[in-house]
């Protein structure tokens, strides 16, 4: 984010680290082989979480509905690089 915001002020070796980088989806598979002498120690087990989180069980963040005096933030860029705040109008979102 923040090699993004003024990326002529940035060494140009440098820039590439702002930039998004767009991907096409990838996957993968790997086969891992086990010894069995070695079991437990490397014995194939499901995830313990797995039949929960993917029955729909799980509750996440973004499930839980807001929480009475709940505080909601957000990044934003200035173009006053060491200013300081002086006042903030909490009108609207009161």
């Amino acid at each position: 984010f923040i090699l993004s915001v003024r990326p002529e002020d940035i060494d140009e070796r440098l820039r590439s680290g702002g930039t998004i980088l767009k991907r096409d989806l990838s996957s993968g598979k790997v086969d891992y082989e086990t010894d069995e002498s070695l079991w437990p120690l490397n014995k194939p087990l499901p995830k313990t979480e797995s039949i929960y989180q993917t029955s729909g069980e799980a509750q996440y963040v973004n499930d839980i509905p807001p929480q009475p005096r709940e505080v909601f933030c957000a990044f934003v860029s200035s173009n006053v690089a060491t200013g300081k705040i002086a006042s903030i109008d909490a009108t609207e979102a009161l």
